[in-house]
């Protein structure tokens, strides 16, 4: 089974305004982005949506429009780019498209290192959405995968 991995960085927060980090929410132009990702993501829907606790990616998660229910892993929230690959290794094998909604710099990272495609060495915006093809071996073997799509506002 050729499986698919996606990584979303968060759409735009708004300003935390005595609220901690983890509890900013999304501007009402992350909304707009975030909607935008779930039309992005029309040719690619995921099997499993794991996704921060932080309030603004599980709002982004609530505004693409997915049928499936994200699974919150509190683990995602500020992890590195070797935590995030770790996690991504845990996915059970029946799942072929995985959608990973997170922060930077850890998604940026793991992006970057999974493919040194130029586009992705420029950084990762919010409401990044890259789309990687990761083989057809176990989620526990992903090392690399091949950039497939990038798609951020305004593009």
């Amino acid at each position: 089974m050729s499986r698919t991995l996606l990584l979303l960085r968060h759409a735009s927060a708004g300003v935390a305004l005595g609220r901690t980090d983890h509890a900013r929410g999304l501007s009402a132009q992350g909304m707009a982005e975030a909607a935008a990702a779930g039309r992005a993501l029309a040719d690619h829907t995921p099997d499993l949506v794991v996704c921060s606790t932080a309030m603004r990616a599980q709002q982004t998660a609530a505004c693409l429009g997915l049928a499936t229910t994200p699974v919150l892993d509190p683990e995602v929230y500020l992890a590195s780019a070797d935590g995030l690959l770790e996690r991504i290794r845990q996915v059970p094998d029946a799942v072929s498209t995985l959608l990973l909604v997170g922060h930077n710099p850890g998604l940026g990272e793991l992006a970057a290192a999974l493919d040194d495609d130029p586009r992705l060495q420029r950084g990762f915006p919010t409401a990044a959405l890259a789309v990687f093809a990761v083989g057809d071996g176990a989620w526990a073997e992903v090392r690399t995968g091949r950039l497939v799509d990038l798609v951020t506002p305004g593009s």
